[in-house]
């Protein structure tokens, strides 16, 4: 009904962590400091709350769309707007690959992020042509993503 999620992982002999994500309000949302700002590609409703709301409890803020036709229109409108890219590749209209290079196009230095459920399937090439930094499978390892987003944003990637 709050539009959470619950995230559970196997800690092996040290146990189980469960982690319970309630979304902020608008207001906190809007707060993010300038140089965390996602454009958030996903056409799954779930994996986008999910990741709208890891997202916005640290600090970022996101903006969401389900189609990689509306994020190229929302990008092109405000390319600046922006300081990484995170990306479904197999979506209605298109790939995530396809919009990383019409991005990279504008924007070579703007950091992208795959997730995909399958990883294996994006060639090291394609992902070179179209400035994909990290590719991260599905089911996406909060912890390990965060990381990695920090760590582009700050330049340590």
């Amino acid at each position: 009904e709050h539009h959470g999620h619950v995230h559970l992982s196997n800690k092996g002999s040290n146990g189980a962590r469960c982690s319970i994500f309630l979304p902020t309000s608008q207001a906190s949302r809007k707060a993010a400091a300038n140089d965390k700002r996602i454009l958030l590609i996903e056409d799954d409703p779930s994996v986008a709350r999910y990741l709208e709301t890891l997202f916005g409890e640290n600090d970022f803020a996101v903006t969401a769309v389900s189609l990689p036709t509306e994020a190229l229109a929302k990008f092109m409108a405000e390319p600046d707007e922006f300081n990484l890219v995170i990306t479904d590749q197999l979506m209605p209209q298109g790939t995530g690959i396809e919009l990383a290079e019409d991005i990279h196009e504008l924007r070579p230095e703007l950091p992208v992020i795959m997730a995909t459920a399958n990883p294996a399937g994006i060639s090291e090439d394609d992902m070179l042509r179209a400035g994909v930094k990290a590719v991260f499978g599905k089911p996406i390892e909060s912890e390990l993503l965060l990381a990695k987003v920090r760590g582009l944003l700050s330049g340590h990637a």
